[in-house]
């Protein structure tokens, strides 16, 4: 009897986690690889998890045994109708709407009502097991941990092994086969909970006899220790998936750390180890803020070992405060719904609400606060020495910050010390207060706030914006005697202009005249020139456009549009419009929005779309490229930037070009030694050419510069239907 709960609660579990990174990779192409579509897609899962939690409540509150069995059957199988788990024919993205509706709306179409009948399976069978006569019926805990395995193994399970073997349509198939069996093994379980039912009063009502119910400040409790780990979730994955890519493997790896955190919690061993994760909370809150604010110097391998490792500490403090106080079995349902509440205002919090009322990612540090409050209290000791204290480690820090800054902004020359002075002074005073919850959070708030603040007086702040696609900011600063507009998304520069009349119309960063791009419009000789750049920035490529050229960018974001038609902030835009160029940007995903223009219509096509460091991995995909080709007029080159930190793009590319029959060229360009003291110089980038026949890359060859890729990887290939991220990984990451 226990091997076949087992069996259908892990199964049950195991298809619950398989199905979100499945149908959020379906739809990621849609919205241009963004990291918040996942982030999005979490917020769908868990309210539709809210909704099951509240079906198996009221199932098990209202209804008999016998009717449970016959009602969830008949929900299981008018759910099937809907199944295979596949994008609805015809449904795209508005181009200037909020996207993120779009994608809740597009989930519930595809796997809403499977996803919540699957979701109710483990605490409903739960409840089932506990109304039997079986021994182990009084503490039915051990299928939660089962339930926790089973959503881990699914996991692992989907970027190992079943992203690698399977395409998407084949793996909506092979879901619903599980979704098949898992009816099946419910059948069976309910059959045998009627055949080994209490034969007189159901257990459940006995319980509800004799049991309190728990008291509304309990309940709240079981909320926030769930919307916390719930909320630092999505926070870090947000971190991961800007900087890298937005793919299943970074999505998963700190889901598995929360539920991990739970297995562990709920372990009959867990309960002594509260204390070790309750001092080791404040030492990690402490490090993760400074590597928050430090984001773009750490390298990316400190970033993520402090990231998860802080994200596994935090969470098993919140886990194990909530198995400290888990109810009775009576109360089974109702803890399941709470804790789906929790995840459900943690996932709202950081999805929907931070992106709107937030111009920066705050709900990452706001979040690690609130983790520090649920650390337990000590003893309170009584008298007014505790409380003076308490209240001086609030006060003198925040005096001193203040006095601090009010100081340094009036003499320059003590900016060492002051620097020292806003890290010291609010780091002693949280390991000061240590021992008080309360007062360590609020001086560990000082802290990030005193880091913050102290960065941001370095740069002059032009704009700040945050979209669906992430954080987007416009900064002036003053370099080797020139004004310099920078544009960053996330922590990597998209484009900078010397802002000065004389120098603005060169183009700067990796765009630079004697760099690759430079090489690939020198070969242009002819006028008008008909250009499309997949990927805006600031605009920067618009530099090169004369009179009658038509140059046509395709960008996603429409933040990104705003700040570089901006006159006050860039105007490469509006400088070569003035120079007679015509100037058109198309908002939507490149791709999608590129297949809508005619074929062979560009004579260079740019393929230059990054969210931060993350890469659009669509858009590198042997499709993506045989599609681009066909836009290409007769003689014309495809170029493609593949600089990134942590993935050599190279392989990939060469293999597919090697696959569509094109010939390829690379160049690697170091830029120029003094780029960061002469803004006039040009970033380091890596570029690789595409065209039909050699002859269409003689020029580029003969200059020398650029050479014939490394030796072809054919299983580097990506198609839309498989790609592995972990084979370009550059090793160490850096």
């Amino acid at each position: 009897m226990t091997t076949l709960f087992v069996g259908a609660v892990f199964l049950a579990a195991t298809l619950l986690f398989l199905v979100q990174p499945m149908t959020a990779k379906a739809i990621l192409p849609m919205l241009g690889g963004s990291p918040a579509v996942w982030n999005t897609s979490m917020v769908f899962f868990q309210a539709a998890l809210l909704a099951g939690y509240a079906y198996s409540h009221g199932l098990a509150r209202r209804l008999s045994l016998r009717r449970q069995v016959v009602l969830h059957t008949g929900v299981l199988l008018a759910a099937s109708i809907t199944l295979p788990a596949v994008v609805p024919t015809g449904w795209a993205p508005p181009p200037e709407a909020a996207p993120a509706p779009w994608v809740l709306a597009v989930l519930a179409v595809m796997v809403g009502s499977a996803f919540i009948v699957v979701a109710t399976s483990g605490p409903l069978l739960q409840g089932w097991f506990s109304r039997t006569t079986h021994k182990a019926a009084g503490d039915p805990y051990f299928l939660y941990a089962a339930s926790n395995v089973g959503s881990f193994a699914g996991l692992l399970a989907y970027p190992l092994i079943v992203e690698r073997a399977f395409d998407l349509r084949t793996q909506a198939w092979v879901w619903t086969g599980g979704y098949a069996l898992l009816g099946c093994l419910i059948l069976a379980c309910g059959l045998t909970a009627l055949r080994r039912a209490a034969p007189d009063l159901s257990t459940q009502i006995r319980w509800q006899q004799t049991v309190p119910a728990p008291r509304p400040s309990q309940r709240l409790r079981w909320v926030a220790f769930a919307f916390i780990p719930a909320a630092l979730m999505l926070a870090v994955t947000q971190h991961l998936s800007t900087d890298v890519a937005s793919m299943p493997l970074l999505w998963v790896i700190p889901l598995s750390i929360y539920l991990l955190t739970f297995v562990i919690a709920f372990s009959s061993r867990s309960a002594r180890l509260l204390t070790a994760w309750s001092w080791g909370t404040p030492v990690m809150a402490v490090t993760l803020g400074m590597v928050i604010l430090e984001a773009r110097t750490s390298p990316i391998l400190v970033q993520m070992l402090v990231h998860l490792s802080a994200q596994f500490i935090l969470s098993m403090l919140c886990h194990q405060r909530l198995a400290a106080e888990r109810p009775h079995p009576s109360r089974l349902t109702e803890f399941y719904l709470l804790l789906a509440v929790g995840g459900v205002l943690g996932g709202i919090f950081c999805a929907l609400l931070a992106p709107v009322i937030f111009h920066s990612i705050l709900e990452y540090p706001i979040v690690v606060v609130l983790a520090c409050l649920v650390r337990p209290r000590r003893p309170a000791r009584r008298g007014w020495k505790p409380t003076l204290i308490g209240l001086a480690l609030i006060v003198i820090p925040t005096f001193l910050f203040f006095a601090c800054k009010l100081l340094v902004a009036s003499i320059d020359a003590l900016g060492g010390v002051s620097a020292a002075l806003v890290v010291v002074v609010p780091a002693a005073a949280c390991f000061l207060s240590i021992h008080r919850p309360m007062a360590f959070a609020l001086a560990l708030l000082l802290l990030m706030a005193a880091q913050w603040n102290d960065w941001q007086s370095s740069r002059d702040l032009l704009a700040r914006q945050r979209t669906f696609f992430g954080v987007l900011e416009a900064t002036r600063q003053e370099i080797g005697g020139f004004t310099v507009h920078e544009l960053t998304h996330g922590t990597t520069s998209h484009g900078a202009q010397v802002y000065d009349e004389s120098t603005r119309h060169i183009a700067t960063a990796y765009y630079g005249e004697l760099g690759p791009v430079g090489d690939l419009f020198v070969r242009m000789h002819h006028s008008p020139r008909r250009i499309g750049i997949v990927g805006l920035g600031a605009g920067t490529i618009a530099a090169y456009a004369r009179a009658a050229d038509r140059f046509t960018f395709f960008e996603i974001d429409p933040g990104v549009v705003a700040i570089a038609e901006n006159p006050d902030i860039f105007t490469f835009l509006s400088d070569a419009r003035r120079r007679g160029a015509y100037i058109d940007t198309i908002l939507g995903d490149g791709r999608r929005t590129l297949r809508l223009q005619p074929d062979k219509t560009f004579e260079l096509l740019i393929v230059d779309a990054f969210s931060s460091d993350a890469i659009p991995m669509h858009l590198l995909t042997r499709e993506a490229i045989a599609e681009m080709v066909d836009k290409l007029a007769e003689g014309g080159v495809l170029a493609i930037h593949i600089s990134n930190r942590h993935l050599d793009l190279a392989p990939v590319v060469s293999a597919i070009a090697d696959n569509l029959g094109l010939v390829f060229l690379q160049r690697w360009d170091p830029g120029a030694p003094d780029y960061k003291t002469n803004p006039l110089g040009r970033y380091a980038s890596d570029w690789i050419a595409l065209a039909r026949s050699p002859e269409d890359l003689a020029d580029l060859l003969d200059s020398g510069l650029w050479s014939p890729a490394r030796a072809i990887d054919p299983k580097a290939l990506w198609t839309d239907r498989r790609s592995n991220i972990l084979r370009v990984m550059r090793t160490p990451i850096r």
